[in-house]
C-alpha cells in the first residue's frame, strides 16, 4: 500500500467520525420528524405546568432539538438541571446531563463531554436506571473515540454492549456494535471491524431498520475498498446509497458519493469519479457543510492532478485550502497544501511550491499526520536539490526515510489484516460455491427421482390394464394400503408423542414459574420480614436454576444436532474429577434415605477428557438413578481403567425397564407411559443428550435393565483422543471447577413440615393437595393466617384426608402421582360425605378441553399456573361467601323446599333422606341424634360436619328445626291448637317449643297463627 493510499485511509477515518456523529443524531431523534412543531407544542405547556412537569418538558424539548440545534438543546437541558437540583429529582438531572454530554460530543474536541457524561453516569448507576446507563456508556465511548483514546472507547462500548444484551435493547446493541467496528477500523484491525459491522447489520436486519442497514453497508464497503475488493465495495455503497435516497438523508448521500468517487478514482475511471465528487459537492453546498467541502475539493484536485490537468488541479486545491481555513479543519488544509505544492512543482513554480509545502509539513508535524509530512518532506528535498541546497536536502530526505520506515511497519500490519479479511471472504465464497454445487446435485437427484416416479406410475398403469394380473395388482394395492396405514399410525404416534412432550415440559416449566412469580408477589405485598426472606429466596433460586438447566439441555441438543459443539480437552486425574462430582450427591442421598456407593473408583486413572461434557453425562445418569430409586434403595458409581480406555458405571435398584422401554430410552423426548412415579417422568431430554455427548467424546454407552430390579448404564471413553474436527482446544490442567449439580426440585427435601395455623380453631379448614413440596408449602404459608390448613402430597393421600377431616375447601393440583386431581375430585363429588366440599383445581394444562374436563368432574374453580396469590385468596373468599349465602337461605326459609336451592344432587338427596327420617319419627320425642345417625348410615362426627357445611346447623339443631318447620306448616293450615301441634312434632315441653319457635321465626306460635289468619 503506497503513501497516497494511506492518506486516503486517514481521510476515511475523518469520514467515520462524521458518520458516527450522524448516526448518534439519527438514533436520538428518529422519533421527531416534525421536531419544530413538537417543540412549539411543548413550550405552550410549560407555563401551565407544575415544577416537576416543567423539568420533564424541558428535557423533552432538549431531546427534540438534539442534533438539529445542539446549542439550544443545551440551554433547555440546563433549565431542567436547575429545577431538578432544587426539587431533588436525580433521574431528571441525569437525563439532562446526558443530553448535554451527547451534544458536546459533536462540537467539542476537548474532554468537556467526558466530565458531563461522567456526572450523568454516576447518578444513573446510583439510582439504578439501566437503559439510561447504557446510553451514557455509549456516549462516553463516542467521546473517547473522537479524542483518539481507542482503549477507553472500547472499554465503555463493551460495558454498554454487555448491558444492552442483558436487557435485550437491540437498538442500542446495534449502535454499540457499529461504534466498536469503527474503533477497530481506526486501528486497521479489519477482521475485528468486519465482524462487528456484520453483527450490527444482522441486528438491524432482524429489527427491519433500513437506516441502520445503510450505515452498516457503507462501513463494510469502506473495508472492502481499502483491501482492494472493489466489486464488493461498489455493490455495498450502491445499496446503502439507495436506502439513503429513499429516506432523503442528504448528508449521508454526500458521504457515499464521496466514497464512490474515491473508489472510481483508485480504478482510474476518472470521469465516473468526477461525477460522484460533483454530486457530493452539490449536496454539501446546499447543506452549507464547509469542512466537508474542503475534503471533496481536495479529492477533485488529486483527480485532475493524476490526469495531468494542472490548471483544474490548482483551482480545486486552492478552493480546498480556502474552505479548510474557514472551517478551522487544519488536517484538511495540510492535505490540500500538499496536493497544491506537488502541482506547483510539476509546473516548475519552485518558489511558490516551497512556501506551500513548508506550510503543509509544519501542519502535518503539528497534527501528527505522518503520511502528509513524509510526502511534503520529499517534495521539499527535491526543491532543495534543484536549488543546490544539498545539505538541507539530505536532512529532509533523512527525516522522510525515518518516517517511511515507520509507515512500512504500519503498512505491514495493515496488509496482514487485509490478507486475513481476504482469506475469510474467499473461504466464505468457497463455502457458498460448495453449497450451490450441492444444491444443484440435489436438484438433479430430485429430477431423476421425479422421472423415475413417472416411469413407475406408467408401469403400474400398464400392469393395471392387464386383465391376467388383476389379482396380483389388487394384492399390491392392499399391501400399499397397509403400509400407508402403518405410516399414518406412526405419524399419529409421533403427534401424540409431541403433544405429550409439550404438555409435560409445560408442566415442568410452569410450576417453577408459579413459585418465582408468587414469591415475588409476596415480597412486594408485605415487604421484608425477619426470618422469611432466606427461605423464599432459596426456593426462587432453586427453581430458577432448574429452569436454566432445562433450557441449557435443549440448547446442547440443538448444538449437537447442528454439529456446532466441540470438545475442549484437558489432561488430568479423571478419578479425582469423578470423585468430587459424586461427593456432591451425598446430601441428596441422605435426604432420600438412599445408599450411595462411590468408593469403587480406580484412583490411577489419568488421561485426556472434556470436564464440561463428562460432568453433564455423569450428572444426568446420577440424577436419573436417584429419581427412580425408592427409599432405602441403592445407587452405585464405579470407575475402572483399561489399557487405553476407562469405563464409568451407574447402577440403581429402582423399578427398572422392560425391553420395549429400554430400546426407546435414547430417543429425544421419549417418556415412559408405564412408570408409576409420574412425578419424575421428566422431559425426555437427558438420556438423548447423554448419548450424543458420549459419541462426541469418541465413546460408547450401554444400558441394561430388568423390571423390578433396576438399571445399569455403562459409559466407555478413551484416555487418548484421535484427531478430529470436533476437538476445539487442548490444555493440560489438574484443577477442576464445576457447578454443583442441580437436583430435581422435589427431591431436595423429602418432606416439608406442615405450617402451624395462626388462625383460631373455629376458622375454616382448607386441604392443600400438591405433589410439589415447595409449591404446597408456598400455598399453605399464604393461607395459614386466615384458615386452618392441612396438606397432602398426592391425590390418594388427599382423598383419605378429605374423608377423615371433611375440610371446608380443597385446593388440588391436577397432574400428580398415585391419583391425579381429576380422579380425586370425581370420587369426592360422588361421595355423600364430601360432595358438598368446594374444589379448586390448579394446573398448567390451560387448553379449553382441559378446563372443560376439570369442570365436568364437579370442580368449582379451575386456576391455571402461574397463578396470583391474590386471585387464589379471592376465589376462596367467594366460594365461602356463596356457601354462607346458601346456609342463610336454608335457615330463613319457613318451609324447606330443596328444589329452590342450588345444591348438588347428592347433597339434595342426603338432605331429602334426612328429612324423610325425621318426618317418619315426627311425633316421637325420643328420636334424637344417635338413632338419626344410625338411620342415615353415617358416623356422628361425619354427619355433623356434613350438615354443618350445608346448613350451618349441628345435627341436633337440624332435627329441631325440621320439627319446628313442620309445626309452622301445621299451624298455617289450622291442623290443631298450639299444644296439639307441639306434641305432634315431638315436643313434650310447651315452653321449650314456644321459645325455640320464636327464635326461628321471630314470633310466638300463637302470634304466627294470628298472622297467618290475617
Amino acid at each position: 500500500m503506497n503513501i497516497y493510499q494511506n492518506i486516503t485511509i486517514k481521510f476515511h477515518m475523518v469520514f467515520k467520525k462524521v458518520l458516527i456523529s450522524t448516526f448518534i443524531i439519527f438514533l436520538l431523534v428518529i422519533h421527531t420528524v416534525f421536531a419544530t412543531n413538537k417543540v412549539d407544542s411543548l413550550l405552550k405547556k410549560v407555563t401551565k405546568a407544575s415544577t416537576e412537569e416543567q423539568i420533564t418538558i424541558y428535557n423533552q424539548i432538549a431531546e427534540e432539538l438534539t442534533g438539529s440545534n445542539d446549542s439550544l438543546a443545551i440551554q433547555y437541558a440546563n433549565k431542567a438541571i436547575i429545577l431538578s437540583q432544587k426539587t431533588g429529582k436525580k433521574k431528571e438531572e441525569a437525563i439532562a446531563l446526558a443530553i448535554i454530554g451527547g451534544c458536546q460530543t459533536r462540537f467539542f474536541t476537548d474532554s468537556t463531554s467526558l466530565t458531563t457524561l461522567r456526572k450523568s453516569l454516576r447518578i444513573f448507576e446510583s439510582i439504578g436506571v439501566p437503559f439510561e446507563t447504557i446510553k451514557c456508556y455509549t456516549l462516553l465511548g463516542v467521546s473517547f473515540y473522537n479524542l483518539g483514546d481507542f482503549k477507553k472507547a472500547q472499554e465503555y462500548n463493551f460495558k454498554a454492549l454487555s448491558m444492552a444484551r442483558e436487557y435485550k435493547n437491540q437498538a442500542h446493541e446495534s449502535w454499540i456494535l457499529y461504534n466498536i467496528g469503527n474503533i477497530y477500523l481506526s486501528q486497521n484491525e479489519y477482521p475485528l471491524a468486519l465482524d462487528n459491522f456484520l453483527s450490527s447489520l444482522a441486528v438491524e436486519e432482524k429489527r427491519g431498520n433500513q437506516e441502520g442497514i445503510a450505515y452498516c453497508l457503507n462501513d463494510l464497503a469502506h473495508i472492502y475498498h481499502t483491501i482492494q475488493m472493489d466489486s464488493i465495495a461498489e455493490n455495498y455503497y450502491l445499496r446503502s446509497l439507495n436506502i439513503f435516497k429513499e429516506r432523503r438523508y442528504l448528508l449521508e448521500q454526500a458521504i457515499i458519493y464521496n466514497n464512490l468517487g474515491d473508489l472510481y478514482s483508485s480504478r482510474k475511471q476518472y470521469k465516473d469519479a468526477e461525477y460522484f465528487f460533483r454530486e457530493a459537492i452539490s449536496i454539501k453546498s446546499k447543506l452549507g457543510n464547509i469542512s466537508s467541502l474542503a475534503l471533496t475539493y481536495d479529492r477533485i484536485g488529486d483527480l485532475f492532478f493524476n490526469q495531468g490537468i494542472k490548471d483544474s488541479a490548482d483551482h480545486y486545491f486552492q478552493k480546498a485550502i480556502l474552505f479548510a481555513d474557514q472551517s478551522g479543519r487544519e488536517q484538511y488544509k495540510a492535505s490540500a497544501l500538499l496536493g497544491y505544492g506537488k502541482s506547483l512543482i510539476a509546473g516548475n513554480d519552485i518558489r511558490n511550491a516551497e512556501k506551500v509545502l513548508i506550510q503543509s509539513e509544519e501542519l502535518a508535524k503539528k497534527l501528527d499526520l505522518i503520511e502528509v509530512r513524509h510526502d511534503a518532506l520529499l517534495g521539499l528535498s527535491k526543491i532543495d536539490s534543484i536549488q543546490k541546497r544539498f545539505e538541507q536536502s539530505r536532512e529532509r530526505l533523512s527525516i522522510a526515510v525515518h518516517l517511511s520506515n515507520y509507515l512500512n511497519k504500519e503498512n505491514s500490519k495493515r496488509q496482514m489484516a487485509e490478507m486475513s479479511v481476504k482469506y475469510e471472504t474467499a473461504k466464505k465464497e468457497k463455502e457458498l460455491i460448495t453449497q450451490q454445487t450441492l444444491v444443484k446435485k440435489q436438484q438433479l437427484i430430485m429430477l431423476g427421482l421425479a422421472l423415475f416416479a413417472i416411469l413407475v406410475i406408467a408401469l403400474i398403469v400398464l400392469i393395471y390394464r392387464q386383465y391376467r394380473i388383476i389379482k396380483k395388482t389388487s394384492a399390491e394395492l392392499s399391501k400399499q394400503k397397509e403400509e400407508i396405514d402403518i405410516k399414518n399410525q406412526k405419524l399419529h404416534e409421533l403427534d401424540e408423542l409431541k403433544n405429550r412432550f409439550y404438555t409435560n415440559i409445560s408442566h415442568e416449566l410452569r410450576t417453577p414459574l408459579t413459585l418465582i412469580v408468587g414469591n415475588l408477589e409476596v415480597l412486594y405485598e408485605r415487604e421484608s420480614q425477619d426470618g422469611q426472606d432466606k427461605t423464599i429466596y432459596e426456593t426462587m433460586l432453586r427453581h430458577s436454576r432448574r429452569l436454566l438447566d432445562l433450557i441449557n439441555q435443549l440448547l446442547d441438543i440443538s448444538k449437537l444436532e447442528k454439529g456446532k459443539m466441540r470438545l475442549s480437552l484437558q489432561k488430568g486425574n479423571i478419578s479425582q474429577f469423578v470423585t468430587l462430582l459424586a461427593s456432591s450427591y451425598s446430601s441428596w442421598a441422605q435426604d432420600k434415605r438412599i445408599i450411595f456407593n462411590y468408593n469403587k473408583i480406580d484412583y490411577n486413572c489419568d488421561g485426556w477428557f472434556d470436564a464440561d461434557k463428562l460432568e453433564k453425562v455423569i450428572v444426568n445418569l446420577l440424577s436419573n438413578a436417584f429419581k427412580y430409586t425408592p427409599t432405602h434403595g441403592t445407587v452405585t458409581l464405579t470407575l475402572n481403567k483399561d489399557v487405553d480406555k476407562y469405563s464409568i458405571t451407574v447402577s440403581d435398584t429402582g423399578e427398572g425397564l422392560d425391553n420395549i422401554e429400554l430400546s426407546k430410552i435414547w430417543e429425544l423426548f421419549y417418556q415412559s407411559e408405564t412408570h408409576s412415579n409420574k412425578l419424575y417422568q421428566g422431559s425426555g431430554i437427558g438420556l438423548a443428550l447423554v448419548k450424543e455427548l458420549v459419541q462426541l467424546m469418541q465413546g460408547d454407552i450401554e444400558a441394561a435393565s430388568e423390571k423390578g430390579k433396576g438399571t445399569i448404564f455403562t459409559v466407555k471413553l478413551p484416555l487418548i483422543y484421535q484427531f478430529s474436527n470436533d476437538i476445539d482446544s487442548i490444555e493440560q490442567t489438574t484443577d477442576f471447577i464445576f457447578e454443583k449439580p442441580i437436583h430435581p426440585v422435589d427431591s431436595i427435601k423429602n418432606t416439608i413440615e406442615e405450617i402451624k395455623p395462626q388462625s383460631d380453631s373455629d376458622s375454616d379448614l382448607v386441604l392443600v393437595v400438591e405433589d410439589n413440596n415447595d409449591l404446597r408449602h408456598f400455598i399453605s404459608s399464604n393461607l395459614h393466617k386466615k384458615y386452618r390448613v392441612i396438606e397432602a402430597q398426592d391425590g390418594k393421600i388427599g382423598l383419605e384426608k378429605a374423608l377423615e377431616t371433611i375440610p371446608d375447601l380443597i385446593i388440588s393440583d391436577v397432574m400428580m402421582p398415585e391419583m391425579n386431581g381429576l380422579e380425586m375430585t370425581t370420587k369426592l363429588k360422588n361421595d355423600e360425605r364430601t360432595s358438598h366440599i368446594p374444589v379448586i383445581l390448579l394446573t398448567a394444562r390451560v387448553s379449553q378441553e382441559h378446563i372443560i374436563e376439570g369442570l365436568e368432574t364437579g370442580a368449582d374453580e379451575y386456576l391455571s399456573k402461574p397463578f396470583s396469590v391474590k386471585e387464589l385468596s379471592l376465589r376462596i373468599k367467594n366460594l365461602f361467601t356463596t356457601r354462607q349465602l346458601l346456609r342463610d337461605k336454608l335457615c330463613k326459609m319457613p318451609e324447606l323446599n330443596l328444589s329452590e336451592i342450588s345444591i348438588s344432587s347428592l347433597d339434595e338427596k342426603l338432605l331429602q333422606r334426612a328429612i324423610e327420617h325425621i318426618e317418619a319419627h315426627m311425633d316421637d320425642s325420643d328420636y334424637e341424634v344417635t338413632q338419626f345417625c344410625s338411620d342415615m348410615g353415617m358416623s356422628r362426627t361425619n354427619l355433623h360436619r356434613k350438615l354443618k357445611a350445608i346448613t350451618n346447623q349441628s345435627t341436633t339443631e337440624f332435627i329441631r328445626n325440621i320439627r319446628l318447620r313442620r309445626a309452622a306448616q301445621l299451624l298455617k293450615h289450622n291442623a290443631g291448637n298450639v299444644s296439639e301441634i307441639a306434641y305432634q312434632t315431638g315436643f313434650n315441653n310447651l315452653s321449650y317449643f314456644a321459645k325455640n319457635f320464636k327464635e326461628l321465626f321471630g314470633v310466638s306460635p300463637s302470634e304466627y297463627t294470628g298472622n297467618e289468619k290475617k
